[in-house]
């Protein structure tokens, strides 16, 4: 059955199957893989759906990574997968896998954002943007991880949330955009000491601490075109002394001076 799964050409022996060894549904290879989860793997809508009309029970059957197939779904993106099991089972998408992890902490991990998207239009999405794994990452320290930016496109996610190393999402992503390990800096302990004592203050300590990153980030920039200016200057001053021309300072582009 589980081959019978991986092509919808072979239909008509998946049905002969469903028909006489109904037992197979709950087959599992040497990883622990149920025909369902290698259905959901290759996107085999049809196998799913009948799948589920035979046994009920295999949507939530794990693998040995303690992946069900809406996990598999999400990882492959496969909107249309996770789509059909979440309306037959809704408590599906509640369940975590061996690593702690939720269908979105999956999706952000691999990067689909089409699964990403589609998860944070679902009301439930408010119980998994602060849900944490083994690590205690929350879906936005692993979006942070990635050096993505767009953590306020997330209402109600927590981005003071400490994980396994104290370090809140804004931290992850200030180290990354860094590109090398940092220290947390004052303004990151003090977002820490105001979690639960003013919420307010935390808010606009937040709002000062991502201005600061958006200076970081310009700074930089900033940095890297005063240096290709500077060496396209000091180019174009070595052709003008080969050619016995006359060297004059240029205009500094960059700085105004």
């Amino acid at each position: 059955m589980h081959a019978a799964v991986t092509d919808s050409s072979k239909d008509a022996i998946l049905n002969k199957l469903l028909e006489c060894k109904q037992d197979l549904i709950k087959g599992r290879d040497a990883k622990g893989w149920t025909p369902l989860h290698f259905a959901a793997h290759n996107g085999n809508l049809e196998a799913v759906k009948k799948l589920l009309d035979k046994d009920k029970s295999v949507a939530y059957a794990n693998n040995d990574e303690g992946n069900t197939a809406l996990h598999i779904a999400t990882a492959m993106g496969d909107v249309l997968v996770m789509n059909e099991i979440i309306q037959k089972f809704p408590d599906c998408w509640e369940m975590a896998n061996s690593k702690g992890q939720t269908i979105l902490h999956i999706a952000v991990d691999v990067e689909r954002d089409v699964a990403t998207n589609f998860i944070r239009k679902k009301p439930w999405v408010s119980r998994l943007i602060n849900r944490k794994d083994n690590e205690g990452n929350t879906p936005l320290h692993v979006l942070a991880s990635k050096g993505r930016s767009g953590l306020h496109m997330y209402p109600g996610a927590d981005m003071l949330a400490l994980n396994n190393e104290s370090m809140t999402p804004l931290d992850i992503l200030n180290r990354k955009i860094a590109g090398k390990e940092l220290s947390l800096d004052k303004t990151s302990v003090y977002m820490q000491a105001q979690r639960k004592d003013d919420p307010d203050a935390a808010k606009t300590v937040q709002a000062v601490y991502m201005a600061a990153m958006e200076q970081r980030i310009e700074s930089l920039l900033t940095q890297r075109l005063t240096a290709q200016f500077e060496q396209l200057q000091s180019r174009m001053s070595q052709y003008m002394e080969s050619k016995g021309l006359e060297v004059r300072q240029v205009p500094d582009a960059v700085s105004g001076h």
